[in-house]
């Protein structure tokens, strides 16, 4: 078995039954312990291999068996090999797959934050806590140090500019 490869296996009914109990008497133990209507397993026993349950991993096919097996009907297990499926995730964070690139690098380097209110944790916007697994879909951005800078240097050169414009008219 390779890396990107499982085994599980099909039960079937071979669709022989053993001699002893009668036909009747593996129908009726069958339903009983499958909780099935005796109909449907009658159709089931009807002299040909069916497959009663795919795709399903060695122990449970097993102990399928052999409940099978001690009601009176002969099976066997088939090993089918399922491909894997590879594990998807993304970098990109939750409700921002339609951001373009350039948008989330703008909403990173202006330092719009979040900050959860279960831990106090503060992190860039997502929909959950990557520290305790809170929903944050509540929580508004709140300034960043960063952001606070630019609003005070810009504030700051308006003040300026108003010395500045104001010294020169007097």
């Amino acid at each position: 078995m390779n890396n990107n490869t499982y085994d599980h296996y099909n039960v079937e009914l071979t669709g022989e039954l053993n001699s002893e109990p009668s036909r009747s008497q593996i129908i009726d133990k069958i339903a009983t312990t499958f909780n099935l209507p005796k109909e449907k397993i009658s159709q089931l026993l009807n002299g040909k291999p069916q497959i009663i349950r795919k795709d399903i991993p060695h122990k449970e096919a097993y102990q399928i068996q052999q409940a099978l097996i001690q009601c009176g009907a002969q099976t066997r297990l088939v090993r089918i090999k399922v491909q894997e499926k590879p594990a998807s995730f993304s970098l990109v964070p939750e409700g921002e797959e339609q951001t373009s690139f350039q948008d989330l690098t703008q909403k990173i380097t202006e330092g719009t934050l979040v900050e959860c209110p279960q831990c106090h944790n503060i992190q860039p916007p997502s929909s959950f806590c990557v520290h305790c697994g809170s929903a944050l879909s509540d929580t508004e951005p709140s300034p960043t140090k960063h952001s606070k800078k630019i609003l005070y240097l810009g504030v700051v050169s308006v003040l300026m500019a108003m010395v500045i414009i104001a010294f020169i008219l007097w």
